[in-house]
């Protein structure tokens, strides 16, 4: 509570009295003069910065740990006459200055006060109020029922019990329980009985949390499960899926559990989905199924690149078997495909220059929006994305238009990290010979393939080529800027062939072009 005070002087004799006044006094009559007089106020804040922004507190609960600024507001200004001033906690000293950081570490509540003296002995003051409270300890160690406790009953009461305690021995505890999805209260006591009725051969979760009058809570927090009983010869099984992508440090997606259990004889006793998986953990449990020796087998469908795990278990009349984790690995590398004309699973290594190449990028593991695809342009990164509906484009900058060929790589990396690396060759933008129309069609018994050069720089033709098949032709060009040859329809395969033409200059450059020629059977005509 800030205090003012006034203080009149009459000739020799000084009278302290409440006020809000300094008084100032005639050096030659000690008469007071009221227009002389000075307003004095003092008062104490808390916070936890200087910052303007942070909040200013007379009280506050902290714990021994925190850190306060205890500062001092003196009006007018720290100017005036001042005899001496102090801060006490609990009547002792505990600073000398207007402002300072301290912690306050004996646990109760403190009463903090700031006093100033004047010069005329006025006595101005004004009190904070503190409760330093540590967070009451709970023991991770010591509670019931025991973690994995199997065969509690389903009906009659459940009981739990666990050990805290307050380090201060100044305030009242309250525990924070739960049981995942059937009980979320506030209990007095270091115990709790449930006694409603619980599923059959579930794998519950339940937790507690001890926090103490003041709002602190433990840093610790027990979390139990407890399995219940089944049936007459009944029993369960239970577990958790996790993945390869999982354990990479890939974003998480959601993915579909299947479970499917076999008897001894191979047959499907029971076969379930469990939907809506997270990434890190997929929970499952299965009852009721009888006692005896099952097999067991984890998948996920809806990612088969993920490969099952099956494993043989025992089941015991009465219990629900933990399985624990299983870990399902995807080793499989995405699939990287040329959309062109025709079949995008086409395999071929050089690619007719365009401004923009599309690829397919397929992975059975990862969904498109977390398969990672780059284009690299002779080392040089173009563009890295995620795929949008399995398609990848690539837009090929100006500076890729050239006669030469280029080297361009597709890299694509899957949620387990699995990477697949293809190279392609782009074929220059310039050409400079022609020859036959793509794609071309054998219309007689036999076809003329022909190159002739046309280039616009001098170079000399060397080396005329026609690959196709398992074929190579090479002609020398004897300073002839034209060659042709005819070949026999018989010679291609029915349907689609490929040929490869191209010309090696003397100077060692060389350009290719590839185009189509068909040959279908039922087509005749004159060469």
């Amino acid at each position: 509570m800030m205090r003012a005070f006034r203080t009149i002087f009459a000739f020799t004799l000084a009278f302290a009295l409440a006020g809000q006044f300094s008084a100032c006094s005639n050096g030659d009559d000690y008469l007071y003069d009221e227009d002389q007089s000075t307003f004095i106020e003092v008062s104490a804040e808390m916070a936890f910065s200087f910052d303007s922004s942070s909040t200013r507190a007379k009280s506050d609960t902290l714990t021994p740990a925190d850190t306060l600024i205890f500062i001092a507001n003196i009006l007018p200004s720290k100017s005036i006459k001042i005899k001496r001033y102090l801060w006490t906690m609990d009547g002792e000293t505990l600073s000398y200055d207007f402002s300072f950081r301290k912690s306050i570490e004996e646990p109760g509540l403190h009463k903090i006060a700031f006093f100033l003296e004047t010069y005329l002995g006025d006595t101005l003051s004004d009190t904070l109020s503190l409760l330093i409270s540590n967070p009451p300890v709970l023991d991770e160690n010591k509670f019931i029922p025991a973690l994995h406790s199997q065969g509690l009953p389903t009906s009659g009461g459940v009981s739990f019990a666990w050990d805290a305690y307050d380090p201060d021995s100044i305030a009242a505890l309250y525990y924070h329980f739960t049981i995942e999805g059937i009980v979320d209260t506030v209990v007095p006591e270091q115990g709790f009985t449930y006694w409603g009725d619980l599923p059959p051969l579930e794998h519950l979760q339940w937790s507690v949390q001890a926090i103490n009058e003041f709002g602190f809570a433990s840093r610790e927090k027990i979390h139990g499960d407890f399995f219940t009983r089944g049936g007459i010869g009944e029993a369960g099984l239970t577990g958790a899926v996790t993945t390869s992508a999982a354990t990479s440090g890939s974003g998480q997606f959601d993915f579909s559990v299947n479970v499917t259990v076999r008897d001894t004889f191979d047959r499907v006793v029971l076969t379930k989905d469990f939907p809506n998986n997270n990434l890190t953990t997929g929970p499952f449990a299965v009852s009721p199924l009888s006692a005896g020796r099952y097999s067991i087998e984890v998948s996920i469908p809806e990612y088969p690149d993920f490969a099952g795990d099956t494993f043989d278990v025992t089941l015991q009349a009465g219990e629900v078997l933990d399985l624990d984790t299983i870990t399902l690995r995807d080793t499989v590398r995405p699939h990287i495909a040329v959309l062109a004309a025709g079949s995008a699973f086409t395999k071929i290594d050089t690619l007719d220059y365009s401004d923009t190449l599309k690829f397919l990028v397929l992975d059975s593991g990862t969904p498109s929006s977390q398969l990672t695809v780059s284009a690299f342009l002779e080392s040089t990164l173009l563009t890295e994305t995620a795929v949008s509906g399995d398609t990848f484009t690539v837009i090929l900058p100006s500076t890729a238009r050239t006669w030469n060929r280029r080297l361009l790589d597709i890299v694509a990396i899957d949620a387990s990290k699995n990477k697949t690396v293809r190279n392609y060759v782009i074929e220059g933008a310039d050409s400079w010979f022609r020859s036959n129309p793509n794609p071309t069609l054998i219309t007689s018994d036999s076809v003329r393939l022909y190159i002739l050069d046309n280039n616009r720089y001098g170079f000399k033709p060397d080396t005329f080529y026609f690959h196709f098949g398992n074929r190579k032709i090479a002609q020398y060009a004897n300073d002839v800027p034209l060659y042709s040859q005819t070949f026999l329809k018989i010679e291609f395969n029915e349907g689609e062939n490929t040929i490869m033409s191209g010309i090696r200059y003397t100077n060692g450059i060389t350009q290719w072009k590839r185009w189509t020629l068909i040959r279908n059977n039922s087509t005749g005509g004159s060469p």
